[in-house]
């Protein structure tokens, strides 16, 4: 039971950690879409 429960602590550390790696990058992600978008409208 104590391998489960340190198991899942390590996943979600991870899972964590992941998240905070691909924020920024979803939000530069975003503004280039966008502007991407709107280049090809105009």
């Amino acid at each position: 039971m104590s391998n489960l429960v340190r198991g899942g602590q390590i996943t979600l550390h991870s899972i964590r950690m992941f998240t905070q790696l691909i924020e920024p990058l979803t939000k530069w992600g975003a503004v280039v879409w966008v502007f991407i978008t709107i280049s090809l409208i105009s």
